[in-house]
This record gives structure tokens, C-alpha cells and sequence, in this order.
């Protein structure tokens, strides 16, 4: 159901049906987020945490992306307005929602979401592989049940008011809607948080080496730069260049990554010459 009018909010709780007997399985308030409405918004997603509405961000995110009934450049008039709609509402909502103005500093004042964004870019240039926008988690994880599509990841060192419910793929994208990035900075945060996400899940693997003696950890990452094997975890020598090549490598990552969905994501969102690039370096 998308509303325009926050009476609809407390209507739907007693019909749970639309007026064409359709069920309503979520509510979605286009109204301004702030004032009264900012209580109506979040007394319809049935809670007054901000990271509900991070959640609610993302999903109308994917939404626009993936779901017909809104799809872009369609010739329905009521899907085009539809759509309209949807994006006024989470741009609304991203720009208006409040957290601290540095994700990690509990000290900070509350200032709206694109700030902290800026100063998220604007740490990596001053502290690159050691700023927080690096250390970032990649992946997201299931919050609740009763949202089945609405995934977050906890940030490093989480307060009241950070960006807690999405992961790094979803924080570059909403950077990318609130400003006009410089592509070049993107391209070294990718490249960074590449790097990032090799070094700890080999660090990973090394520690759980050490409670269990097991390095299993260590085949696919084995597999990322030979293409064969004598035996588990012994190169063969093939009288010629061993190692794979950049496309093979690229493949075989995946696999040394752990093939999750926010993985496959972020690797794919690199072009053929970041590939190669990457390859060589790491």
C-alpha cells in the first residue's frame, strides 16, 4: 500500500485488505520525513529505531531495482508514478535521516545521513586502508524473520545513530545518490576494500589454524593462482607458466571469498582492466 496521507497509517491496522480486496503485505508512507510525519513514518514501520529506517531504505532501493510494478521507463502511467513516488521517498528519507556526523565518534553531534557519508570519503583520503569506510563489513546479515528482504551489517564499533543496517555495497550506493561522485575515488575504495577483504579472510584462516590445525582455509586461495595439482595444496609443475590467468583468477576469488551474495556484488561491479589490475597486485 502507497500512501500519501498518514490517516491511511492507522486505517490499515483495522482493513487489512485494500478497497480491491488485495492483502496488504506492507505499507510504504510518501510523506516528508520530518515534524509530525517522522513519528507517523515510524510508528507505520511499527518502530521508533533509526535503523529501521536504513532497512526501509534498502528495500524500496531494491525495490525500484527488481519489481515490475515500478520498473523504470515503462508506458503505464500509474507504474511511472508509482515509481516516482518511491524514488521522492527514499531520496526523503536519505537525506533527512539523522545520525552522527562521524560514524564512530559517540561524542559527535546528530547531523543529517549525506554528511556522515562525506566524511566517511573524506577519511579514506587522509587514512586509505586504515580509514573506516575500509574496514566497512562486506557483508550483511539478517536482521529479523518477519523482514526476509530487509538484511544489515553491523559497523565497526556501532553506536546510537550510525549506520548500522546495510552493508558496503549499499553504503557506496547511497553516496552515489546523495552527491555526483568522483569516479576515481570509487575505483580506490573498490580497489582498498578488495585488498581489505583478501588480507583478513586469509587472517581469518590463519587464526582458526591455530585453535585447529586445519589449514583446509588455504586451497582455494591455492586454486586463485595455480591451475593444478599433484596433490591437496601441492602445485604441479607443468614445465610452463603455472599460474592462471587474470579471468581464471577472477573466478577462482569468488570462490576464496566465499561465494556470498554481497560478495558476488562487489567483485562484479569491477571492470575488465580493475580485474587485471587487481590480479596482478594481489
Amino acid at each position: 500500500m502507497i500512501s500519501s496521507h498518514c490517516i491511511y497509517f492507522q486505517c490499515v491496522l483495522l482493513c487489512p485488505r485494500s478497497i480491491y480486496e488485495e492483502e496488504i503485505v506492507a505499507i510504504i508512507p510518501t510523506v516528508d520525513y520530518g515534524g509530525l510525519s517522522e513519528k507517523y513514518i515510524t510508528a507505520a514501520l511499527a518502530t521508533g529505531i533509526l535503523g529501521i529506517v536504513q532497512i526501509f531504505m534498502t528495500s524500496l532501493d531494491r525495490t525500484l531495482e527488481t519489481k515490475v510494478w515500478c520498473s523504470r521507463d515503462s508506458s503505464e502511467p500509474e507504474v511511472s508514478l508509482r515509481r516516482e513516488l518511491l524514488i521522492w521517498t527514499l531520496s526523503n528519507l536519505l537525506r533527512r535521516l539523522k545520525c552522527r556526523e562521524k560514524f564512530t565518534d559517540n561524542t559527535s553531534s546528530m547531523f543529517d545521513y549525506p554528511r556522515a557519508l562525506l566524511w566517511a570519503v573524506k577519511d579514506y583520503k587522509e587514512a586509505h586502508l586504515y580509514s573506516w569506510i575500509i574496514q566497512y563489513p562486506l557483508i550483511r546479515k539478517h536482521i529479523s524473520k518477519s523482514l526476509p528482504n530487509s538484511e544489515c551489517c553491523p559497523s565497526p564499533r556501532t553506536s546510537h545513530g550510525t549506520m548500522a543496517q546495510a552493508g558496503f555495497n549499499q553504503l557506496l550506493r547511497w553516496y552515489e545518490i546523495i552527491t555526483s561522485p568522483d569516479p576515481e575515488t570509487i575505483k580506490a575504495i573498490l580497489k582498498a576494500t578488495l585488498i581489505h577483504l583478501t588480507e583478513t579472510t586469509m587472517m581469518n584462516g590463519l587464526l582458526e589454524q591455530q585453535k585447529t590445525s586445519d589449514n583446509f582455509w588455504k586451497y582455494p586461495f591455492l586454486h586463485v593462482i595455480y591451475y593444478e595439482f599433484n596433490a591437496s595444496g601441492v602445485p604441479r609443475d607443468l614445465s610452463r607458466p603455472s599460474t592462471v590467468s587474470a579471468s581464471i583468477f577472477w573466478a577462482m576469488l569468488k570462490k576464496a571469498l566465499r561465494p556470498w551474495e554481497d560478495v558476488k556484488l562487489f567483485l562484479d561491479s569491477f571492470s575488465g582492466a580493475a580485474r587485471w589490475q587487481m590480479a596482478i597486485r594481489i
